[in-house]
């Protein structure tokens, strides 16, 4: 009786969703490009919504199976029975064109039946072994795609194959590799045959979620890419990847440009290096199954890139040039010490440089500089974290330091040839690169004093030049390189300096960089005029930084979150000073103070992510900082929505990081510390009532943005329940939570779908038909 109560349950799921997305009658049928087009299109809160509860479900059967004393064969027998029910009924309305919402609901919950009994008869019970149980999975599924390609529902085909993927999840014992990945090998190529018949792309990306993408976040996946069991993986993972490979080879359907091409590029880059990073992981030893696995995945690519050219498609040099850069991975595989890091900059400098040869868009173009620019970021990590050398600038180090801030300057001259706006960002992280690892070389050298006097000096020149009065060229010019030459030299010069040194220092450094702003008050900025003052404003928290720290030493506060509230002062500072003297300012209202309010979120969100500490500092910071974004989003000219969003998100978060203060280990704590506590799914869900507030408020208003900072949380709750929460899902508190909160999606859904983005129609006009 419990399996048929919770079978029906799934039954009402699938009627509510597949009637709510079939509602419109002659209305043009949209086709979602991906899976997150199919996620976004329409009222994508019911599929969220559907798709936690069906996992709830899951796990409520599981739970139910595991604790309820009923015979197993009963229990079997009633899923059998139920699944024969429904799709009976299914068939018997199935040309009637004014029930088709309910032919789809009913063939979709005896799918979904169906999936539960064939995986408990293997998983719970063990009556079958690994290969009946896969045969009679596969089974289920191809029925389930034929159904979904016959009747044309890519929604059915999404939820039988989100079905069979998850299944593993629910197997009381632990099967094997050889049996979890046989059986995703299969469901993947049944993916293959619905995408070549129906080009379902986003069956490519869910697929590609869980299976290749998937051992990065699901436990029941990842622990089988191991060295111990490569023999099995290996095979399985190159079988894997060709699937996969030949998805898009298939899916022939023009794509336009946006959003749904730069998925598709995404989907492109993320294949190879997940394909890549998985085989290596495998690899007993990287130098020798390492470099083999590469090299059958560049064959692969090969192959790809050799059909494209046989059949007179366009794609076949991109494939090539991925083919060789595994290829050159599989022999770098062979040596020691190689800066992969740096490399990987180089890489993708020359990436961006032969574009235009190659064809590249804008888009391609872009996506090379993020690739650099993150490359760049993974050098400078591993490059400080490094030992310091022995000899100053005579050191392999010190090299590739220069090779990098060459290399980033380079890229910022292609960026700036081809009108690319990323490419200040280049200029500015060489500059300021070498200039640190100049700094950083000559600190080295171990002169006393000389740090603290040639900072003192910047500071007395900078000043000087601030009280000249009107500024001209060469004035602004100047101003800006010292500015920069004092926020690159103020960690060589704060790393040793005595406290009296640290403490005057520290106040002069506030007071000189507010000069040039103070000096700017009653100027015209038209014209941009005071690119000078801004970004001495701009700079002036990243200059106190070294000083902060000092400060700590000095005074004894270990905590790193002590300077932390002097830098976070200093941007409240900067702020202020720009309200008052720089108002209307195109510099620093445009762009400047963009910048530092997403400085402030990412430190909040890192923080309250990673290293949530107990301690006066650490609650000081986030305050302090929560506060800030608050004065920014209410009293900043031309709040946007993003700054809504960061201040909800963060909100949330600091309330997150006092709740596991409260409740959390006695230690340093990140988010995912809330697994630790009893009922972690609980905090989810609080996650998603608050998300759900402020959507229903922002229906209430008409407000879009105010909606989507709702959305945002529910999103936010939705990833936590699913990436943090799944190993939770054998207390039952934990499983009622997921399923509330897969209702509150669909509450959202229901009564508060997201607002139009046109004025309301006066009164006597009719309406539009909307989703």
């Amino acid at each position: 009786m419990s399996s048929m109560s919770f079978a029906l349950l799934m039954l009402l799921l699938f009627g509510a969703i597949f009637s709510y997305e079939s509602g419109q009658s002659g209305g043009p049928r949209i086709r979602p490009f991906g899976l997150f087009g199919w996620l976004a299109s329409g009222n994508w809160p019911a599929k969220v919504g559907a798709g936690l509860l069906v996992i709830g479900i899951g796990a409520l059967l599981r739970y139910v199976l595991l604790n309820v004393d009923v015979p197993p064969q009963l229990k079997l027998g009633g899923g059998v029975l139920l699944a024969t029910l429904l799709g009976g009924a299914a068939a018997a309305i199935r040309a009637r064109l004014e029930l088709r919402a309910i032919h789809l609901a009913l063939a979709g919950a005896a799918f979904g039946v169906a999936y539960l009994t064939a995986y408990s008869a293997y998983g719970f019970f063990g009556y079958i072994n690994d290969v009946n149980a896969l045969a009679l999975l596969a089974l289920v599924a191809v029925a389930a795609g034929l159904f979904a390609v016959a009747s044309e529902a890519m929604s059915v085909a999404m939820l039988a194959m989100l079905g069979a993927y998850v299944a593993p999840k629910f197997a009381i014992g632990a099967p094997g590799p050889l049996a979890v990945y046989g059986y995703y090998l299969a469901a993947s190529a049944l993916t293959l045959a619905m995408v070549a018949l129906r080009g379902w792309r986003a069956l490519i990306h869910l697929s590609f979620l869980f299976t290749l993408a998937g051992a990065l976040f699901f436990g029941w996946s990842g622990k089988f890419y191991q060295p111990e069991y490569y023999a099995s993986m290996q095979p399985l993972l190159l079988a894997l990847t060709a699937v996969h490979l030949a998805m898009p080879l298939f899916e022939r359907n023009a794509l336009p440009g946006g959003a749904p091409a730069r998925v598709d590029i995404a989907y492109f880059l993320a294949l190879p290096l997940v394909a890549a990073g998985l085989t290596l992981a495998i690899a007993p030893l990287i130098a020798l199954q390492g470099a083999l696995g590469l090299g059958a995945l560049a064959l692969l690519w090969a192959a790809a890139g050799a059909l494209l050219s046989l059949q007179g498609r366009s794609g076949a040099a991109r494939h090539w040039l991925m083919a060789s850069l595994l290829g050159v991975a599989a022999v770098l595989c062979v040596a020691q010490d190689v800066p992969w890091t740096l490399l990987g900059l180089g890489l993708a400098v020359l990436a961006l440089a032969i574009a235009p040869r190659m064809g590249w868009g804008a888009g391609m173009q872009e996506l090379a500089c993020a690739l650099a620019l993150c490359m760049a970021g993974m050098h400078i990590v591993e490059s400080i974290l490094q030992p310091a050398p022995a000899h100053a600038f005579l050191n392999v180090v010190a090299l590739y330091r220069a090779i990098a801030s060459a290399l980033l300057a380079a890229g910022g001259i292609l960026a700036t040839r081809r009108a690319m706006g990323i490419g200040k960002t280049f200029n500015a992280l060489a500059l300021t690169w070498a200039l640190l690892a100049f700094a950083a070389e000559l600190s080295r050298l171990q002169i006393d004093c000389v740090p603290q006097l040639l900072y003192a000096l910047l500071l007395l020149l900078l000043f000087g030049l601030a009280l000249c009065g009107r500024a001209g060229t060469f004035v602004q010019m100047s101003c800006i390189v010292l500015s920069l030459a004092l926020v690159a030299s103020g960690w060589w010069a704060a790393a040793d300096a005595a406290p009296a040194w640290t403490g005057a220092l520290l106040l002069a450094t506030a007071l000189v960089l507010l000069a040039p702003a103070w000096r700017q008050r009653a100027a015209s900025m038209n014209g941009g005029a005071d690119i000078d003052a801004a970004l001495a404003l701009a700079l002036l928290p990243f200059a106190l930084m070294p000083w902060a720290a000092g400060a700590g030493r000095a005074l004894g506060q270990a905590s790193p979150f002590f300077g932390a509230c002097i830098v976070v002062g200093g941007a409240l500072l900067a702020a202020l000073a720009a309200r008052a003297w720089l108002a209307g300012s195109p510099n620093w209202d445009g762009a400047l103070r963009g910048l530092h309010y997403l400085l402030a979120a990412g430190a909040l969100l890192v923080v309250t992510l990673f290293h949530i500490e107990r301690g006066v500092w650490p609650v000081a910071f986030e305050l302090l900082t929560l506060a800030y974004l608050a004065g920014m989003t209410r009293f900043g000219r031309g709040a946007s929505t993003m700054a809504g969003l960061a201040l909800a998100v963060g909100a949330v978060l600091v309330l997150q990081a006092m709740l596991l203060r409260v409740l959390g280990p006695d230690r340093v704590m990140s988010a995912a510390d809330i697994g630790h506590i009893h009922l972690p799914a609980i905090v989810s869900l609080m996650w998603a009532l608050f998300g759900a507030a402020v959507a229903f408020w922002g229906a209430q208003t008409a407000s879009r943005p105010v909606w989507s900072c709702g959305a945002v949380l529910l999103v936010a709750a939705a990833v936590k329940l699913v990436l943090f929460d799944f190993g939770s899902l054998g207390q039952l508190e934990n499983i009622l939570a997921l399923i509330a909160a897969g209702l509150v999606f669909l509450a959202v859904a229901w009564r508060a779908p997201m607002p139009p983005s046109q004025p309301p129609a006066p009164d006597g006009a009719v309406p539009a038909a909307g989703n």
